[in-house]
């Protein structure tokens, strides 16, 4: 985008009107997508919370069968030999325990009364128990009896302490009639059971609940962990078969279904970076294209600006040429006598005439300096009011050619020394005050008036015509930027002096400008700073 070149403030506002769409847009997708992918991250979540129930789930079950076909193997044994001895099973049971060292003890009831217990030591109280003398133990021992299958009761309260599970599995003899003989009955030590089964372990992320008491599944109370999982809707809740009845495995995790946003951070990151990257390119992308276009005008503009200077060039070149050339044809045909007084004011003429080509060339000489930055400027410090009498007897007969009165500065104007080129200051002035000729009416005024601030001394040259159209304030400045081709056509113009003008004012760190007066016409102003002043 040129450097030069300043996009309206419209125009600027438009693309950020377009760019905050945009980011709106990309920050509703980047939001879309974050829900995506929290829906996505919350699914992988269950997922995995459901892979680690349905594993401890597996587990719990495998040890459960695992302690069962231990037991089942005595059963066989025991259903063999009835009357084994304690030793004989104490051997049997040793072995047993090895491979699950969660069991406390294994007991044989012959006929409901228990005549065999391992590990004696400690539960030598226990023989001769009769289970069918205690009411919960008598139901549990009926039900396992009738189903012919292992029960699994508890948890239970145990006289070592801690908490177990008893599984009773009902011996019934091989004969014919398959006559019952007692009961087996093995003592879990619940806590180390759980540790087998990898529960413990799982509840450093997850949090746990085992519901089934004395396998009643559903109708069982909560025996670990919380009974409010079992009541949330969100919580993954699995059946753990048993041999008879079942217990239900329920889980979630200990922070919750909520994802945690540092996970969605990275998304929200990268989308916010590639939204902004996207809004600035576009942006960018807007300003540069609007630039381009006003550059394309500017110089399209600039293009029919140069024609025209070039057609007011001919013209103005054409007329005083023509006019010299007459004067001398005249003369030198000794139709009118040059000392004669027709002669005299021909003679005058052709002057002005020659005073305008010059003029045009200086322009045309000024221009070329301005664009080779080869202008010369020779400031002293010096009045500056004769130099704004001389600017204003140099145009004075233009202005009498067409009747404008030129209302300078009177004797009581305050004078002042500026550091100036005075040369260069008149020519500036000159061309004020022919731009104000030229455009104003005949028979009105053209004011000249000096002003002194604090800061500036300031020369407001006003005229009556119909002042510059407000798209002009600032292109008339510029090079061949006459606003309108004015229809006084006798004046010398190329286009060029109020752009030169500004150009000399600008190296005396000055401020040349205009604006339209309410009462009509326009005000052309030069400032130059008093801190140039002596």
């Amino acid at each position: 985008m040129p450097d030069r070149i300043r996009v309206p403030l419209r125009q600027r506002l438009f693309a950020l009107g377009v760019v905050l769409i945009v980011f709106l847009f990309c920050t509703a997708l980047v939001n879309y997508l974050v829900r995506i992918e929290r829906a996505n991250l919350r699914a992988q979540l269950q997922e995995s919370v459901h892979e680690r129930v349905s594993a401890l789930r597996g587990d719990i079950e495998y040890e459960v069968n695992t302690t069962l076909n231990l037991t089942m193997g005595a059963l066989v044994y025991v259903s063999a030999n009835p009357d084994l001895t304690q030793a004989e099973f104490a051997d049997m049971a040793r072995r047993i325990i090895q491979h699950a060292p969660y069991i406390r003890n294994i007991g044989l009831a012959k006929d409901n009364v228990i005549s065999h217990i391992y590990p004696l030591e400690g539960n030598e109280s226990a023989i001769g128990l009769n289970y069918l003398a205690h009411a919960r133990q008598r139901d549990a021992v009926l039900h396992a009896i009738a189903a012919r299958k292992a029960v699994i009761a508890g948890p239970v309260k145990l006289v070592q302490g801690g908490r177990g599970l008893v599984s009773r599995i009902p011996i019934f003899l091989d004969d014919e009639k398959e006559t019952y003989w007692g009961m087996t009955s093995v003592v879990l030590d619940l806590e180390m059971f759980l540790d087998k089964t990898g529960i413990n372990e799982a509840t450093t992320s997850l949090r746990i609940a085992l519901k089934g008491e004395d396998a009643k599944g559903h109708e069982g109370a909560v025996f670990f962990g919380e009974a409010g999982l079992f009541a949330a809707a969100e919580s993954d809740i699995m059946p753990i078969s048993l041999p008879e009845g079942a217990w239900l495995l329920a889980a979630a995790p200990i922070g919750g279904w909520a994802i945690e946003a540092r996970k969605l951070n990275w998304v929200w990151a990268l989308g916010l970076g590639i939204s902004t990257i996207i809004c600035v390119l576009l942006y960018s992308l807007l300003i540069s294209n609007a630039a381009t276009r006003r550059a394309k005008r500017i110089a399209e503009q600039a293009n029919e600006d140069k024609s025209r200077f070039f057609t007011n060039m001919t013209h103005e070149l054409r007329t005083p040429l023509t006019t010299i050339l007459g004067v001398i044809r005249l003369i030198n045909s000794g139709v009118i006598a040059k000392d004669s007084p027709q002669g005299e004011d021909l003679l005058s003429s052709a002057e002005r005439n020659c005073k305008r080509l010059n003029w045009l060339i200086n322009d045309i000489l000024d221009l070329k300096k301005l664009e080779s930055g080869k202008m010369e400027f020779h400031k002293l410090m010096q009045p500056v009011l004769p130099v704004i009498v001389e600017a204003i007897d140099d145009v004075h007969p233009y202005a009498a050619d067409y009747n404008i009165t030129l209302q300078g500065p009177t004797a009581a104007t305050r004078d002042i020394q500026l550091n100036i080129d005075s040369m260069r200051i008149q020519q500036a002035v000159v061309n004020l005050l022919s731009n104000a000729i030229k455009y104003s009416p005949p028979n009105t005024d053209v004011d000249v008036q000096i002003k002194i601030t604090d800061n500036y001394w300031r020369l407001e040259v006003s005229d009556a015509g119909e002042g510059v159209p407000d798209d002009k304030l600032e292109t008339i400045f510029t090079e061949f930027g006459q606003a309108t081709p004015s229809k006084r056509t006798a004046t010398a113009s190329t286009g060029l002096g109020l752009s030169i003008s500004r150009h000399i004012v600008h190296s005396h760190a000055g401020n040349l400008g205009c604006y339209n007066r309410p009462e009509g016409g326009a005000t052309f102003f030069i400032e130059l700073p008093l801190a140039t002043a002596a």
